[in-house]
């Protein structure tokens, strides 16, 4: 089961950051907000946003301390800098999950509620799939090895801002 959900977690974020089209907003001198479907994420002041459509529908937002342009190595094979903190919010459809049971999370969501950590070379990821409205929402959470104490906390504080839209 574990197995399961992890690779519909890869697949809903291969396909939320692979050949959509993006568009990042520079760093913020105020707190913005981005929705993903039913879904509301804060993003912290000097943060940037990048929202990833699909056929010009709004899929996904990647919350980075950092530049996504397009085609970047974030958005062509999800590889993330040493240096930089992440935040993904993507939704797919349920029906795209055919007999796959999806554990709930809860919001406000914390770290500690996500799978992992896994530990890689370069950083850290966390991941989860929220089902919610019909919806399902993958939410990836990666820090870098060598990426500035403040970003990280700006990201955990993203993380804990996610809420149903209303």
């Amino acid at each position: 089961m574990h197995q399961a959900v992890l690779i519909a977690v890869t697949g809903i974020a291969a396909f939320v950051l692979a050949g959509c089209g993006a568009s990042t907003k520079e760093p913020t001198s105020r707190q913005v907000s981005v929705h993903v479907g039913a879904l509301t994420v804060a993003v912290p002041r000097g943060l940037r946003r990048t929202e990833i459509r699909s056929h010009g529908q709004l899929v996904g937002a990647l919350v980075t301390d950092y530049a996504v342009t397009p085609g970047s190595p974030t958005l062509r094979e999800g590889a993330f800098p040493t240096n930089g903190v992440a935040l993904l919010v993507g939704r797919g459809a349920l029906r795209a999950l055919p007999g796959l049971r999806v554990p709930q999370l809860h919001l406000p969501l914390a770290l500690g509620e996500l799978r992992g950590p896994q530990h890689h070379a370069n950083g850290t990821a966390w991941n989860g799939v929220l089902a919610f409205h019909g919806s399902a929402y993958t939410i990836s959470f990666w820090v870098g090895r060598t990426a500035p104490p403040h970003d990280r906390a700006d990201l955990a504080t993203a993380l804990r801002s996610i809420r149903h839209t209303r």
